[in-house]
């Protein structure tokens, strides 16, 4: 019976596998009935080697389960605990029934509440690694050229949600081809004709580094998101470095007093927005005013929790995987949000159990194609700034965001 349940196992493990993912043709209902599939194959086969470790270790790839609250964005140095931006709740994490349990099909046996959870946990996280692995192949595709970054500016590529994070995490494992003439010729299209918004908005955020405003560079943030065109990536790329600069500062922000300091800055934060209410009253008076308007307050915290979830998962991004972050246009606030797919963060933790070993030892996976990425970097800025003197402030300015708030990837 062992015997028959090993050989099971692996055969089993080949079926799935062998199984043909849905096309980009596919609709969300097809997908959505493909991942019940394969959860209902799982957990088949947990029913059938129940009490047969070696089957279940080959599913999961010996590779840990995350932990309950993958999706809430709430662990290690990206938590965010306090009651005014609480974590988001799991997505796709079905409620349990305390002392609830399921009669095995054919068994006779009662899978507990714990158990059923746990063969929940292993059919998501199966799911994760087989998407993982998908990624890990477009490697055999080398660097990304100019073309198909030009291509992503323009948005001629239209995916579902999922595909496009397939894509961009693809294109971070791929890194960027060396810079060379063709991405100044290619990206001439969105050179832009005016500096006076972009410089002012660096000399802002070169102030707030030596003033460390917090709420300042929030409330800079914001406005210049809502008062520029934001369908221009330079101006998207630089926005894109002060949201993590202000993520980071966010965060750093743990264990005593934290919870005080960002309920403080939201309710701070609040008024600033609504001055006009505000501005001549007495503390007292304040306080009277914001319990007058605890609607509004409370559907700004949302907001605010929705608006700080994406601006870490920017962060983790780009500690994780360096500059490959700054130069896709898919790594915003707006993409990072709530449309994007179910289990991202551990999509991203997999992927970097998965990714290549760098060919020096004891360095980050990623720091072999750090530079290439860098130069990439330095010379977009350079082909899209509208002249030279925009040019070289915005590469003096890159050059001190990566003094001040370096990622975890490093040039070797």
């Amino acid at each position: 019976m062992e015997a028959n349940l090993t050989r099971l196992g692996g055969r089993f493990s080949e079926y799935v596998d062998a199984l043909l993912d849905p096309s980009e043709a596919d609709s969300p209902r097809t997908k959505s009935a493909w991942q019940r599939l394969l959860e209902i194959l799982m957990g088949v086969s947990e029913r059938i080697v129940d009490g047969h470790p070696d089957f279940l270790e080959l599913f999961r790839g010996n590779a840990p389960l995350p932990s309950d609250d993958d999706e809430s964005d709430s662990e290690g140095q990206h938590e965010d605990k306090t009651p005014d931006a609480s974590s988001q709740p799991v997505q796709d994490q079905e409620p349990e029934e305390d002392g609830a349990g399921e009669q095995s099909e054919g068994e006779g046996e009662v899978e507990t509440a714990s158990q059923r959870k746990e063969r929940r946990k292993a059919a998501a996280h199966g799911a994760v690694i087989k998407r993982a692995q998908k990624i890990i192949g477009v490697m055999a595709h080398g660097p990304v050229p100019a073309r198909d970054l030009a291509a992503e500016i323009a948005e001629e590529t239209k995916l579902v949600a999922e595909s496009m994070e397939d894509q961009a995490l693809g294109w971070l494992i791929r890194g960027f081809k060396n810079p060379a003439s063709t991405w100044t010729v290619t990206l001439t299209r969105w050179r832009r004709d005016a500096a006076a918004d972009t410089i002012s908005f660096l000399k802002t955020s070169h102030e707030l580094d030596l003033d460390a405003d917090l709420l300042k560079r929030d409330i800079n943030l914001s406005h210049s998101q809502a008062a520029t065109r934001t369908d221009t990536y330079l101006l998207d790329l630089i926005q894109k470095m002060e949201t993590i600069k202000f993520a980071s500062e966010w965060t750093a922000h743990t264990g005593p007093g934290a919870g005080k300091f960002k309920s403080d800055f939201n309710t701070a934060l609040f008024q600033r927005e609504h001055g006009a209410i505000f501005a001549h009253l007495s503390d007292r008076e304040k306080k009277a005013k914001m319990e007058e308007l605890s609607v509004d307050f409370q559907l700004f915290k949302k907001s605010r929790e929705e608006l700080i979830t994406s601006r870490n998962r920017l962060l983790l991004a780009y500690q994780n995987f360096g500059t490959g972050v700054l130069i896709h246009p898919f790594f915003s606030t707006k993409n990072l949000g709530q449309k994007r797919a179910k289990k991202f963060k551990s999509l991203l933790d997999v992927l970097m159990n998965l990714a290549p070993k760098s060919t020096t030892p004891n360095r980050n996976r990623f720091d072999d194609i750090e530079q290439r990425n860098r130069d990439v970097l330095y010379e977009i800025a350079t082909a899209l700034s509208s002249g030279d003197e925009e040019a070289e402030k915005i590469s003096t300015h890159i050059d001190d965001f990566f003094i001040r708030y370096p990622s975890k990837v490093r040039p070797l």
